[in-house]
């Protein structure tokens, strides 16, 4: 049996939220693929790369998932959202309160270490509502709405309560009386202001109180509190994570992450590697490539990123085919490799080609950025860092290299 199960629409997302257990100790494992999980995985998390599909197809998919997480009889479910709710969140919640018949839930997709705040039921990256910043851009899932509770009606057909923030500033047992109200007046979905972590703190708290902790939803950042109420332990610690080898593999456009690119060309020591066009003989000859830099003692940087171009869905996939085969090549060839993955497609499209049946979750490079053991059906394993396209620090991906070629890896120490 599992103390918590996770779903999420992409693999980062999955993982940066999967981390949020594994810090308080529990032993978390995260998949693709329903069932292909360690039987003593006290946490497991379960991407079904929902986001992009049509909001019927999503709803299917959210209800597959559910019913194998399931078969493991975890204490508590968690729907992990986007923190700038691109995708379909109307449609999972509904698919959530449906097939585990959950008359209310909460939901808080704040991430205040990231920027992500909610005040009067309006969502905003950094001070600025979501649909006017970055996510209403977003070339695949753009946000056309801030204000939670009607994106929520519009797209789930819930019925959802909004709590001011001075409300949830009056302290847990006050905030379990308004959800506990809220939940009695026929509410589907309750949404709590956010703005610092102090205030997921008391929400987590107030949901415990109220009897709303065992199904809910959000991001990383309601996560985090919710696993530490659910009893933190001494955290064992596990074998450093190191790399003789990195190769960064590139797949999203973000802005938030080509500034991180950036910050990577301007670095010594690291040799960056263009993917395009998607074809064989380009992954081919950037293989080579990257073996002799290896062999030079540089790491390496997979661009697969065509810049200012959108791609369509035919040249969608030509661009995950191309880092499946990327990274089905390298792991056959390059012992002594770690990689960094950013992007949700990217990541997923990277452990498929290597047949990664569950990543284990061992650390943190820093907010947004999860490192862990990818292992596969075969009975190899390989480090790997992930990052979603908006998560992570200016120098995250520096940042990731280091921390698998740093001497404290090497050496094993703190």
């Amino acid at each position: 049996m599992a103390r918590w199960a996770l779903l999420a629409d992409d693999m980062t997302g999955a993982l940066d939220t999967a981390l949020q257990f594994r810090k308080i100790g529990f032993r978390t494992v995260v998949s693709a693929r329903p069932g292909d999980w360690p039987p003593d995985a006290e946490v497991i998390a379960l991407s079904v790369e929902s986001r992009r599909l049509p909001a019927g197809s999503a709803r299917k998919a959210i209800s597959d998932a559910l019913q194998a997480l399931r078969l493991r009889q975890p204490e508590a479910i968690y729907k992990k959202t986007d923190s700038l709710m691109r995708g379909n969140v109307g449609a999972d919640l509904a698919a959530l309160r449906e097939v585990l018949a959950v008359d209310t839930l909460v939901f808080t997709p704040a991430f205040p270490t990231g920027g992500r705040t909610t005040i009067a039921g309006v969502h905003r990256l950094w001070g600025t509502p979501i649909a006017a910043s970055t996510p209403g851009q977003d070339p695949v899932t753009p946000v056309r709405e801030s204000h939670i509770p009607t994106l929520l009606a519009t797209t789930g057909g819930l019925r959802v309560t909004s709590v001011p923030l001075a409300a949830v500033r009056v302290g847990p047992a006050a905030l379990a009386a308004e959800l506990t109200a809220a939940r009695n007046a026929g509410s589907h979905v309750i949404v709590p202001d956010v703005e610092t972590d102090a205030d997921l703190e008391t929400v987590a708290a107030a949901m415990a109180s109220a009897g709303l902790a065992r199904i809910s939803a959000g991001a990383a950042g309601l996560a985090e509190f919710l696993a530490r109420a659910s009893g933190a332990r001494a955290l064992t610690p596990a074998e450093p994570l190191h790399a003789a080898s990195v190769g960064i593999i590139v797949g999203t456009p973000n802005p938030h992450t080509r500034a991180q690119v950036a910050r990577v060309l301007a670095a010594p020591g690291i040799e960056v590697l263009g993917l395009l066009p998607f074809e064989r003989r380009t992954v081919e000859a950037a293989v080579r490539q990257a073996r002799r830099a290896w062999r030079a003692g540089r790491q390496v940087l997979f661009d697969a990123v065509a810049p200012a171009v959108t791609l369509d869905a035919a040249q969608e996939e030509a661009q995950r085919a191309a880092v499946r085969r990327l990274a089905a090549t390298l792991v056959g060839d390059e012992p002594g490799l770690g990689l960094v993955l950013t992007g949700g497609d990217t990541a997923l499209a990277a452990l498929q080609g290597m047949d990664v049946e569950w990543i284990e979750l061992r650390d943190e490079v820093e907010w947004g950025v999860p490192a862990g053991l990818a292992v596969s059906a075969d009975g190899w394993a390989m480090p790997v860092i992930t990052k979603g396209g908006t998560m992570g620090g200016p120098d995250a991906l520096l940042q990731a290299v280091r921390h698998l070629t740093s001497e404290r890896a090497a050496s094993g120490s703190p």
